[in-house]
């Protein structure tokens, strides 16, 4: 099981607990394409569009969490954050999984879950582009389930300027590794910190709890 633990701008913004009132189609309602996300995520590294990645992906988990026993999407995000510092540390899967999660709760997280996955090869693969497409499909996904959009909006254009002072976009370098606590837009963030939070993060990694962590990954003295 994933160690993450809900950050305080989604507890915040209330999104757990409440009613789907949603309609559930699968790719119809997230696998979108949007000039403007493209230009947002324009100027950011490769590092910080999986930062955005993993981020977005976890307002739609713990939208869900207390309604379902469906853990791996949140392993699958913490892989994410693992490979913000290093790919070597996750396990991509070789196929997709769980085609028996389904519906509005379940189906959700597995297309959420199978979108991180994506965007890791993207990652692995240095390509911008998917990589970017990727973010825009999760954008669109967090957009259909969360139910207060201003909120979520209003997350993401604070934290995709922090990232651009963070880790920008330089051709040809993934960026600078993105902490996980940079994306919480309720509380301060100071990237001279970056270092500490990094290496307490990585310490914390544990492959025997986590199925997409590598059992290469070892705790930093």
């Amino acid at each position: 099981m994933a160690r993450l633990l809900c950050p305080a701008h989604i507890s915040q913004a209330a999104v757990r607990n409440q009613p789907v009132t949603y309609t559930w189609r699968g790719g119809q309602d997230f696998v979108k394409e949007s000039p403007k996300l493209r230009g947002l995520f324009q100027g950011l590294s490769l590092r910080a569009r999986l930062a955005c990645v993993a981020g977005m992906a976890e307002w739609v988990y713990w939208r869900h969490a207390d309604a379902t026993d469906f853990d791996a999407p949140l392993m699958m995000i913490e892989a994410a954050w693992a490979a913000n510092l290093d790919i070597g540390y996750v396990d991509i899967p070789t196929v997709y999984e769980f085609e028996a999660r389904k519906g509005p709760v379940d189906g959700v997280l597995r297309a959420s879950k199978d979108t991180v996955e994506s965007a890791l090869r993207s990652f692995k693969a240095e390509s911008p582009v998917t990589l970017g497409t990727k973010a825009g499909h999760l954008y669109f996904l967090a957009r259909h389930v969360v139910p207060d959009q201003r909120a979520f909006g209003q997350w993401l254009t604070a934290v995709t300027g922090r990232l651009a002072d963070i880790s920008p976009h330089v051709a040809g370098q993934l960026g600078a590794s993105v902490p996980r606590e940079a994306m919480d837009t309720a509380a301060g963030f100071d990237k001279a910190d970056a270092p500490m939070l990094l290496a307490e993060f990585r310490r914390e990694l544990t492959p025997a709890a986590n199925c997409y962590l590598a059992a290469a990954v070892e705790p930093v003295g």
